[in-house]
């Protein structure tokens, strides 16, 4: 566990030096993305004394799921989709 923030360091170095190189600038969706990978960590180190199967593979489902609920709902709220059920649901594809 002490050498976790090896890749954690790596991604968030890498990752908006290559949207820079793509042309992408500094947005909220990088932001969504550290933010959405920060809490996926956390609940990772909150559960690392629980190594039976069920609490890992449950930790695992709920950090995808909050992964994808922050990036998706927040790409609902910040880029322009229509405030409908309809534009909720083009944000999640």
């Amino acid at each position: 566990m002490r050498w976790l923030w090896v890749p954690a360091l790596a991604w968030l170095v890498s990752y908006p030096l290559t949207n820079a190189m793509l042309g992408y600038g500094w947005d909220w969706q990088l932001f969504l993305s550290v933010a959405g990978f920060g809490l996926a960590i956390g609940m990772g180190w909150l559960l690392r004394h629980h190594r039976s199967l069920l609490p890992m593979f449950g930790g695992s489902v709920a950090a995808a799921v909050l992964f994808y609920a922050v990036s998706n709902l927040g790409s609902w709220f910040l880029l322009p989709y229509p405030r409908t059920w309809e534009g909720f649901w083009q944000a999640q594809t």
